[in-house]
């Protein structure tokens, strides 16, 4: 996989770095508290916005007429002639209503009576299974889900980006696309948690993860001293249960298990990180060390940490919507040019 590393125009809004820098401090203290900020680097993040194919579980009340079918069928008058013989019922009607059970309901397969059905039969209640699909957004560097909090506005994600700035590179989307979808059916009840919100709580199953948009969105490569792995952290909003009102934050997509272990050896809660694997994160590992940082934004961070000036003034944030905050995301023309989406994926093929 071919990588583009180019050193960025100089002309870095160093005033939004610091505010990013000052809000991700005040939403995860505990790490400066703990070490020094090695690598506090912008760059546009890839992101894809994937379409899910999955199974949803309903419960719901049973129609009189087809509990009443199915408990027949189930009793061995598997024939539209010997239900009608029975019942008297219409024979059309007798035949759309296994027609429904067999195709929609799945509670017949194969002339047998499934599971569901089963269940279905036993319960008085209809179990059904729906193929549904849902949208959703991941990091595609370490492939992370993003949580509902730091999903990224689709309106304001940038279609592509002038070459000559430096990022990486997405991972190959088809092999990205496989590995989420065998992660998100691993981690499913996680996923589906109040915290997360990626998925109704009736999601059975996920068959497959495709994407269909490959978008960027501004974001930071982190480094600290004392942990082994770097992260991404992307911008979001989370409901502030001190102050009453949803806040800004900006927030790590994901951290590696070792990074998870270093937290909890010095009694850090990590439950409000997302801890996947070490192996995800070898791609950031290996190409944040060679991004070609601009030596004014990396002094200055420095500056800041080294002389704890990291905290801005509250009322800097407290007057900023939503949309103002995003504001950066579209970009000055002198700092990123718009390209169309096959320019990149081009790129990507040399």
């Amino acid at each position: 996989m071919d990588e583009v590393y180019e050193k960025p125009k100089s002309n870095i809004n160093i005033e939004k770095t610091k505010q990013a820098l000052d809000i991700f401090q005040r939403t995860f203290p505990e790490l400066f508290e703990l070490g020094k900020l090695n690598i506090f680097h912008f760059f546009y993040c890839p992101i894809s916005v994937a379409l899910v194919d999955a199974d949803e579980y309903i419960r719901e009340e049973y129609e009189s007429l087809e509990l009443l079918i199915l408990k027949l069928y189930d009793a061995g008058l598997t024939t539209v002639d010997a239900i009608s013989t029975v019942t008297g019922l219409d024979k059309n009607l007798i035949a759309k209503t296994i027609e429904l059970l067999k195709k929609a309901y799945r509670h017949i397969a194969n002339d047998q009576i499934t599971e569901l059905g089963r269940l279905s039969i036993n319960e008085g209640i209809k179990h059904v299974i729906y193929e549904v699909k849902r949208e959703i957004q991941f990091e595609a560097i370490t492939g992370t889900v993003l949580d509902r909090e730091i999903e990224q506005r689709k309106d304001k994600l940038l279609k592509g980006l002038d070459p000559r700035y430096s990022r990486p590179l997405p991972i190959n989307t088809v092999e990205m696309d496989v590995e989420v979808t065998k992660d998100i059916n691993k981690r499913l009840d996680e996923y589906k948690n109040l915290e997360k919100s990626v998925f109704d709580k009736n999601i059975k199953s996920v068959r497959k993860v495709t994407t269909n948009m490959l978008r960027y969105t501004s974001g930071y490569a982190v480094s600290f001293d004392f942990l082994p792995d770097p992260f991404i952290i992307l911008r979001g909003r989370s409901f502030s249960k001190t102050e009453k009102r949803s806040v800004l934050m900006w927030k790590p997509t994901a951290i590696s298990q070792d990074n998870a272990q270093v937290l909890q050896e010095r009694n850090v809660d990590i439950l409000s990180y997302n801890v996947r694997g070490n192996h995800y994160f070898d791609y950031l590992k290996k190409t944040i060390y060679e991004f070609s940082i601009d030596d004014e934004e990396d002094n200055i961070i420095q500056k800041l940490v080294e002389e704890d000036d990291i905290s801005i003034q509250a009322k800097t944030h407290k007057t900023e919507d939503m949309e103002e905050f995003t504001e950066d995301i579209e970009m000055e023309e002198d700092i990123a040019d718009f390209q169309d989406i096959s320019d990149i994926e081009e790129e990507q093929s040399e």
